[in-house]
């Protein structure tokens, strides 16, 4: 299934079963789009801070963390993308972009999730430009075969 490109907040969208955004293996939500899952969802980030603190960066990275805003109605994927490098914030890689989407459109296709939102994951602070990680999107979707609709999300 081909991506979808919606210009509006991620946020805001109520077409979806699932929004989904790259975090780092640190435990910290201090900047960019991870700062308003984390304004909106505290008890996720709380799990999401622990996850990090228990596991190490080599487990997480390349992975998922779910969770469920039951209020709402909608799964929340934390991707791995960035590992921890020295104590510090690495960058998000293709490779761990790919992996990550992998898993959570195994994940979501066991749960039944149709649509997924996303922003440009790994292309603001992850430091990877943006027509490379949609290409590593495409290319999960047809690995996969997923049916899943993945629904990109910019503001402007």
């Amino acid at each position: 299934m081909p991506i979808t490109h919606r210009v509006g907040n991620l946020f805001d969208s109520k077409d979806v079963q699932a929004i989904a955004h790259g975090v780092n293996c640190v435990g910290v939500m201090g900047a960019g789009i991870a700062v308003e899952f984390k304004r909106r969802y505290p008890d996720m980030f709380k799990r999401y801070r622990q996850t990090c603190i228990v596991h190490d960066s080599d487990r997480l990275v390349g992975n998922y963390m779910i969770w469920m805003d039951e209020e709402a109605n909608i799964f929340i994927y934390n991707l791995f993308t960035q590992p921890k490098t020295k104590g510090m914030i690495g960058l998000a890689t293709l490779d761990n972009i790919y992996n990550c989407l992998f898993n959570m459109l195994e994940d979501a296709g066991e749960k039944g999730i149709t649509d997924i939102g996303i922003p440009r994951i790994g292309a603001g602070l992850g430091g990877l430009e943006w027509d490379e990680v949609e290409e590593v999107i495409n290319e999960v979707l047809t690995d996969t075969g997923s049916v899943i609709n993945i629904i990109v999300h910019s503001l402007a």
